[in-house]
């Protein structure tokens, strides 16, 4: 009889351990999960700031080969006025 209350005891205490790891193993687990998922959330996070950081470079980027391209096309009529001009003058020097 005492050895039976021996084994029970001793199944208790391993049913016990087994129990303590088990819980340990799942609060490691949802500890792990939850690190992962603010991770996840920061890497999206910075991902979305980076990717619109991008956006608004290439915005600017844009704007200005816009603004030089404008300043091009004044500046070649411009020219071309101040060509046809001199071209007026010559002739009317040359008459």
């Amino acid at each position: 009889m005492i050895e039976f209350v021996r084994a029970k005891k001793r199944l208790l205490w391993a049913f016990v351990l087994l129990l303590a790891w088990a819980c340990g193993y799942r609060y490691a687990a949802d500890k792990v999960e939850a690190e992962q998922t603010a991770l996840i959330a920061a890497y999206r996070h910075s991902s979305m700031v980076a990717a619109e950081q991008y956006a608004l470079q290439l915005k600017k980027a844009q704007d200005e080969r816009q603004r030089w391209y404008d300043f091009s096309q004044k500046q070649s009529t411009d020219l071309a006025a101040a060509l046809s001009e001199l071209d007026k003058t010559r002739n009317t020097l040359q008459e």
